[in-house]
């Protein structure tokens, strides 16, 4: 039968406890012991352990990687359809989730995606089944629903 090991605290009092009589001499130690730590480590980044990371400022499009894929292989997006794509995800995510969402978007204008580029991209986008366009008046920008989110107005 194997033995088991037995725990055994060594000291010069036997029970291991006198390192708790004077808190003032444990607090000043852990204080030492501390500061010298959060100092000299640093993480990966040339961070100190005790800093946090800075948070991301920049979003992140959130396409299902099965989905996106099926789009590539079957559907043959263009450039310009999964532009719209990851603006119509940026700006569900920027309105709190809600969705249809109105796509008028001087960012995609900006990438050189004018008025007829972003109706052709919708309407490929729409035959692929990912989006709903409800096409207003002429000259109104299109409400458009991501059908990989829930419903929200």
């Amino acid at each position: 039968m194997k033995k088991r090991p037995r725990l055994r605290l060594v000291g010069n009092d036997g029970d291991g406890t006198a390192i708790f009589d004077d808190m003032e001499k444990l607090r000043a130690e852990l204080g030492t012991a501390a500061a010298a730590t959060t100092t000299t480590p640093e993480g990966s980044l040339g961070q100190t352990l005790t800093q946090r990371r800075q948070r991301e400022t920049e979003t992140w499009a959130r396409i299902p990687h099965d989905r996106g894929l099926e789009l590539y292989r079957r559907h043959r997006m263009s450039g310009p359809a999964w532009a719209a794509l990851i603006e119509l995800d940026r700006m569900v995510f920027t309105q709190r989730g809600k969705n249809p969402v109105r796509f008028w978007s001087p960012r995609l204008r900006a990438a050189g995606l004018v008025r007829g580029v972003r109706t052709r991209a919708l309407r490929q986008l729409a035959a692929a089944g990912v989006i709903e366009v409800e096409w207003g008046k002429r000259g109104l920008s299109p409400l458009v629903r991501h059908l990989w989110y829930p419903r929200r107005d």
